[in-house]
C-alpha cells in the first residue's frame, strides 16, 4: 500500500477501535448498574489497571495520559468504597502507591468475568472461530509494534495468571 492508501487505513482503524471501546465501555457500564456497584467504567478502569500495577497517583495519571484533576475523584471513590487503599512503599517512602484491596479484589471478581455474557465472547461467536483467531493474531502484532513484543508478552502472561478465567 502507498502512502496515500495507509492514512485513510490508519484514521478508519482508529475509528473501529474507538467503536469497539465504546461498545465495550457501555457493556461494563451495564454490568456495574446489574451489580449496583455505584462506580463508573472509568473507576473500574482504575481497579483494574491497580489491580497489576503499583503506581502512585501521579505515574497512573501519566500512564493513562488522564489529569489528576480527573484521576483524584475516582481515586477517592474507589477509597471510601473500599476498593483501593493508598500504601507506603518500602523501598521509597516518598511514594504511596495504590492497591487493590480484598474487598475490590472480590468485586472484581464478580463483575470482570469473560463469560457467555460478556459482549466481547458474544460478538466473537458471531464473528467465528477462524475470523476471532485472525482478529487477535493481527492485534498482537500491531499492538507489539506499538510496544514490542516482550512488553506485550509480559503484559498477556501477568493478566493470565493472575486472572486465569479471563
Amino acid at each position: 500500500m502507498g502512502k496515500q492508501k495507509l492514512s485513510p487505513v490508519a484514521f478508519e482503524i482508529k475509528m473501529l477501535c474507538a467503536l469497539f471501546m465504546r461498545s465495550v465501555k457501555k457493556d461494563i457500564g451495564r454490568q456495574l448498574k446489574t451489580y449496583r456497584l455505584h462506580i463508573n467504567p472509568l473507576g473500574f478502569g482504575v481497579l483494574n489497571i491497580v489491580r497489576h500495577n503499583e503506581w502512585t497517583l501521579s505515574e497512573l495519571s501519566k500512564e493513562t495520559m488522564l489529569t489528576p484533576a480527573t484521576l483524584v475523584p475516582v481515586i477517592q471513590t474507589l477509597e471510601k468504597k473500599g476498593f483501593i487503599e493508598r500504601r507506603l512503599d518500602s523501598r521509597d517512602r516518598r511514594r504511596s502507591p495504590l492497591y487493590l484491596t480484598r474487598q475490590g479484589e472480590k468485586m472484581l471478581a464478580k463483575i470482570f468475568s469473560i463469560d457467555e455474557r460478556d459482549i466481547v465472547v458474544r460478538k466473537l461467536k458471531e464473528l467465528g472461530g477462524h475470523d476471532a483467531g485472525e482478529l487477535r493474531r493481527i492485534l498482537r502484532k500491531l499492538i507489539g509494534l506499538f510496544i514490542g513484543e516482550k512488553k506485550l508478552k509480559e503484559i498477556l502472561e501477568s493478566h493470565t495468571l493472575k486472572n486465569p478465567t479471563h
